[in-house]
């Protein structure tokens, strides 16, 4: 049975995640709302890598195409939570951050999302570990770039008399 992890706003999905563990290995399918798959495209102009470029952890489950994601080009706020560099790489990095990046891979927000293969291994307790991570990584993630923000700034000044 597939382990699942949802971002969910307002009752709209924003972010969806299926870690599937067989005896074959981890494959993990990822699907975001549009405004994310776009937010993370403009980061990089729209140019694309392949992840095999950056790391080789992760695999293509279909033949002959490669992964592809969008590249970053933008500096973004540090969070002690999730990282979104390590393209093709481990899921929970050393620091203990959850790994991200496969949000920006290529065609997340369209169809089913986007499926790829994990060459690691999982204990039960690992997969728990990874679901729960990504829900705190994935509201980070929201909370940091996606929720919309109304801000007002009011200069005033005062005459002071003597």
């Amino acid at each position: 049975m597939p382990e699942y992890a949802e971002i969910v706003k307002s009752g709209e999905r924003r972010i969806s995640i299926t870690l599937h563990r067989t005896h074959l290995g981890l494959t993990i399918t990822a699907k975001v709302h549009a405004e994310i798959e776009e937010f993370l495209r403009s980061l990089g102009k729209g140019s694309s890598v392949d992840v095999n470029a950056y790391g080789r952890t992760w695999t293509s489950l279909e033949k002959g195409k490669p992964l592809l994601a969008y590249e970053i080009h933008t500096k973004l706020l540090p969070s002690p939570v999730y990282d979104l560099a390590y393209l093709g790489n481990t899921l929970i990095l050393g620091s203990g951050q959850v790994n991200l990046s496969f949000l920006r891979l290529v065609g997340i927000s369209e169809g089913a999302g986007v499926s790829f293969g994990v060459k690691q291994v999982y204990a039960k307790q690992g997969i728990d570990e990874l679901k729960e991570g990504f829900i705190r990584a994935g509201v980070r993630f929201y909370q940091d770039y996606m929720k919309p923000i109304h801000a007002t700034v009011v200069v005033s000044t005062q005459e002071l008399r003597l």
